[in-house]
């Protein structure tokens, strides 16, 4: 699309009115496929869904949709925070990781990631720790060894494809690093030495499908066990599903 086929609004998404009054003014400007892209602009996208038929809307993260012409997308980004995992595993001098999260346990997106981490910590230094301080904030920047971050546009061009081409389906998106969605910045300067190589063989694994990261029986902190023998996570558990931590996970008050 060229810049003058794409309409931006920016709304406070817990603002149901002023999320109703943007979309509505998308739809006046003759917007064909609307992307809502934050959590709270959930319900009301689907409100405006069902009253507009002919429209397609597309809403980033939560779990609504109707299989016509309104979908869900959302991305493995457990896969990358996996290999930050790693990364972390390799360059800490005391066996003690800290990790900041946004929301606790209640929120599976979040603790999905902390588990994914946590795994990947282990898989290159069992004997370390996480140590998990929750801020109930999304945004707190820092330095740091490398980051974990998300793509949107390689779903946002598909989307508008299959429109143009007609193969639409209503169908949800739940892509990777395969896909391009998510993916892994460049490491440090000051990264250990190995560091790359790791995260080089871990991606290899994941790209090729030998490595899910929430694969086989998993211990928790408590002492409890998840996941089959031979078996990995589905998609719906992964999303929704993960109130558990990592075996090596500990939580700071």
């Amino acid at each position: 699309l060229s810049d003058d086929q794409i309409e931006r609004k920016i709304v406070d998404d817990s603002d149901a009115k002023a999320t109703e009054e943007a979309i509505e003014a998308c739809i006046s400007d003759g917007c064909n496929i609307i992307f809502t892209t934050s959590w709270g602009y959930m319900e009301t996208t689907a409100e405006m869904a069902e009253k507009y038929p002919d429209i397609y809307f597309s809403h980033g993260t939560g779990y609504m949709s109707n299989g016509k012409n309104f979908n869900n997308y959302f991305g493995r980004i457990y896969q990358v925070r996996y290999l930050s995992g790693i990364v972390a595993g390799m360059n800490t001098k005391s066996d003690k990781v800290g990790y900041v999260a946004a929301q606790d346990s209640s929120n599976s997106e979040v603790t999905g990631g902390i588990d994914a981490f946590a795994i990947g910590v282990a898989a290159v230094n069992p004997e370390a720790k996480i140590y998990v301080a929750v801020t109930n904030s999304w945004d707190d920047p820092d330095a740091c060894l490398t980051s974990v971050i998300w793509n949107w546009s390689a779903y946002y061009t598909s989307a508008v494809k299959s429109i143009i081409n007609g193969t639409w389906d209503g169908s949800n998106y739940y892509g990777g690093m395969a896909e391009g969605l998510v993916q892994l910045t460049n490491l440090a300067s000051f990264a250990a030495e190995g560091t790359q190589e790791k995260v080089d063989e871990a991606t290899a694994e994941i790209l090729s499908g030998s490595n899910n990261v929430f694969d086989g029986v998993m211990e928790t902190n408590t002492g409890e066990t998840v996941g089959t023998e031979n078996g990995t996570l589905d998609d719906a558990t992964i999303t929704g599903g993960i109130d558990w931590y990592y075996k090596n996970v500990v939580i700071v008050d």
